[in-house]
């Protein structure tokens, strides 16, 4: 049996039927394409997706399951956990508010075959499964009874948190929503944290996106203060993770006691997201991010790239799904 994956993110859309294989699963094909953006469009752009699929499944004699898993930007809310909440997936906008309190899980069936369902989550999440289990069959044993977080920069950042058993099952206890924690700035003034780190926020700030300064050492070189800035922010929130010292832009958004209580002490952090795994730009953002909680004496917190992104966001929603 094989699964239709497909990760939603703010500047690309990643797709692939994968092979049922526990901790070991086999992409038979995968692709990216660009984000288009606003709801028309990507309920158009998922039918062309399954369309396309579908057909080369049964070209190829592969039975695809029944269940569709997506990965996508958003906190999930509802009794089903497939309602977006309001201003959570802004990267996939229009124009402000489009996916505001909006069932996309609903949205996107009523494109499919009747015989076909959706499984849907948060893209942080589904990084976060994906990529335990590949650093899991990498024979990482440090994270085997601990519990974990991840921090996710791409276009914006996601997070997420589990624990991970003695025998390597996940645990996920919280969808983690990290985007509005309140981080001071280098002037000391309270910003929302992807307004601090993301690709958004780079762009913003430069006019430039990351690829752009990838590919030009001169360019890396004008914006690297800017880079070591996302670097020290990327640091100062798995500090606040690790102390359980969480709060948000808006107080109605503060997470609950006992989610807070979770992540405290959590000193294992995978590292996911385009901007914080590719490129030279990355490196500086992660070396920057080490050598401060060096500098503070935190230490005993760990940052764990997550060494294909695509690919674990990829698995990790189908084995949600699953």
């Amino acid at each position: 049996m094989y699964t239709l994956a497909i990760d939603i993110g703010g500047t690309k859309i990643a797709y692939a039927l994968i092979e049922h294989k526990v901790n070991n699963p086999n992409f038979i094909f995968s692709y990216k394409i660009d984000t288009p953006k606003g709801i028309p469009n990507l309920a158009n752009c998922f039918s062309e997706i399954f369309q396309k699929t579908l057909a080369k499944a049964k070209k190829l004699s592969y039975e695809v399951s029944s269940i569709i898993a997506i990965g996508s930007p958003g906190h999930f809310i509802g009794s089903e956990k497939n309602i977006i909440a309001p201003g959570s997936a802004h990267n996939l906008e229009a124009f402000p508010g489009e996916f505001d309190n909006l069932n996309l899980a609903l949205l996107l069936k009523k494109i499919l075959p009747k015989n076909f369902d959706i499984v849907i989550n948060n893209d942080a999440i589904a990084q976060l499964v994906g990529g335990t289990d590949f650093i899991l069959a990498n024979e990482y044993i440090l994270i085997l009874g601990s519990k974990i977080g991840y921090i996710g920069v791409g276009t914006g950042l996601g997070g997420g948190f589990a624990k991970v058993s003695k025998t390597g099952e996940i645990s996920i206890r919280t969808d983690g929503h990290i985007s509005d924690i309140k981080i001071k700035d280098n002037t000391g003034q309270a910003k929302r944290a992807e307004d601090l780190l993301s690709g958004k926020a780079f762009f913003e700030l430069t006019s430039k996106t990351l690829k752009e300064i990838n590919s030009s050492s001169a360019l890396l070189n004008k914006y690297r203060l800017v880079l070591k800035e996302m670097g020290l922010t990327l640091a100062k929130i798995a500090i606040k993770i690790y102390q359980g010292e969480i709060s948000k832009i808006k107080p109605e958004n503060n997470w609950l006691k006992k989610d807070i209580a979770f992540v405290k002490g959590i000193k294992i952090f995978f590292i996911g997201g385009s901007a914080t795994t590719k490129g030279r730009s990355s490196k500086i953002i992660i070396a920057t991010a080490e050598q401060y909680l060096l500098d503070k004496g935190f230490s005993d917190i760990k940052l764990i790239r997550i060494k294909n992104i695509r690919k674990a966001a990829l698995w990790g929603a189908a084995k949600l799904a699953l």
